[in-house]
């Protein structure tokens, strides 16, 4: 009960806070048992857009240090969470393994879908690091104990976000084609250890056919050239979630482009492209009266809380990993505190129970001006700039048109 309320209300927020969320590969999510295999650059953020946006209820694997908070205990029991234990857990914690991998086992067997995170922790880059074997070892293991007939399959997961560390950017979901662990079950029978490695490279293949990928040393050009590509592309406000792959493949292609420049070719086109952005900034919009009069107050009128969740985002997060997650989860906590607030304040003259419905509304046109600022910089880009950009993405073979792309 309480996953598929959290769900729900998670869902709308992730829609608030994202300008985009693009999901591919939906289908190849099936019944039955199914181990998750996914990326994890960006703390709590590709949890959170599974749960929400796939059409399963998830199982999770995690740090089963998280457990010995007796606050967090009871909300990651009732949202499917199991503990594993890792080595730096201490021996003693170690030893609890054991009883949990027959606990995953069985939940696997009863065809649930787990999710692990198989980088085996968070690192925000867009490159895939190297894997853990434990799923592919517990995989193999039940099925080596069930009966004759079963199947686990591993589902290869890819996620990149545009900007990591802001609200209101893109998310990309690449869902790949399953692996059978049935195929691997006979060799490893034979030898256990060579099979583990060989399911896990297979799986290491697989994920990386759904990653955006780009050398560490060219990750600022790409980000930077990637934000020249999309002032071609015009974004509705809504829907949010948008099931097509060619912003996936178009996106992989570029950072490939990247990665295949020379030294000197990759230096020339990060000057050009630090340049054409600085101007891009500065360019000078000019607002629609009626949204932006209405868009101040609803910026007015939610102030607090939002001033409240930046600060302590910024007050309490080192780590970019995790600033976007806690900043969104903190917004939820203060607009929460804060609408309550108004609410049982107006209760005492129902005159004023209009005042936090319109504060709500007026937030909403808030986004939709923003929204809308973003869109209006990209009509108004001067020809001379524009020749600039098409340049720019001819130098990396991209074509600007083709990629023009609306998402109605």
């Amino acid at each position: 009960m309480v996953y598929k309320v959290l769900k729900v209300i998670v869902r709308w927020l992730l829609k608030l806070t994202h300008k985009k969320i693009y999901i591919h590969g939906k289908e190849n999510l099936g019944e039955g048992p199914y181990f998750i295999a996914c990326n994890h650059p960006l703390g709590f953020m590709e949890p959170l857009i599974l749960a929400c946006f796939l059409d399963r209820d998830l199982h999770w694997l995690v740090r089963g240090d998280m457990f010995e908070n007796p606050v967090l205990k009871p909300l990651l029991v009732s949202t499917n969470q199991i503990p594993i234990y890792r080595s730096k857990d201490g021996f003693s914690n170690l030893r609890n393994n054991t009883g949990i991998l027959s606990m995953v086992s069985e939940v696997l067997l009863k065809g649930a879908a787990i999710t692990i995170f198989i980088e085996g922790s968070t690192k925000l880059v867009k490159h895939l690091r190297p894997l853990q074997k434990g799923m592919a070892r517990m995989s193999l293991r039940t099925l080596e104990q069930a009966a004759d007939g079963h199947d686990i399959m591993i589902l290869p997961i890819g996620m990149c976000f545009t900007e990591s560390t802001h609200l209101r950017e893109e998310g990309i979901v690449a869902i790949g084609k399953p692996l059978s662990s049935k195929e691997y079950l006979e060799a490893y029978k034979l030898d256990k250890a060579a099979t583990i490695t060989k399911l896990t490279d297979d799986t290491f293949s697989a994920m990386k056919e759904c990653m955006i990928e780009v050398s560490p040393d060219r990750e600022p050009l790409f980000n930077d050239v990637g934000r020249i590509w999309r002032t071609n592309l015009k974004l509705p406000f809504w829907p949010v979630e948008v099931n097509d792959p060619s912003r996936f493949h178009a996106e992989k292609s570029m950072a490939s482009m990247i990665d295949e420049l020379s030294d000197e070719e990759a230096q020339s086109l990060k000057e050009k492209a630090h340049s054409w952005l600085v101007r891009y900034k500065n360019l000078k919009i000019e607002y629609n009266p009626l949204t932006g009069i209405l868009g101040l107050l609803g910026w007015i009128g939610n102030y607090i809380p939002m001033r409240l969740a930046k600060w302590f985002a910024d007050t309490v997060i080192e780590s970019p990993e995790f600033y976007a997650t806690i900043r969104m989860v903190a917004s939820l906590v203060a607009f929460l505190v804060y609408y309550i607030t108004i609410f049982i304040v107006v209760l005492y003259n129902p005159l004023f129970l209009w005042v936090p419905i319109v504060l709500a509304l007026l937030g909403i046109i808030y986004l939709y001006h923003r929204h809308q600022e973003v869109e209006k910089r990209k009509h108004i880009i001067p020809s001379e700039m524009i020749q600039e950009r098409e340049d720019i993405l001819r130098s990396i073979h991209i074509n600007p048109i083709k990629h023009n792309t609306h998402h109605d």
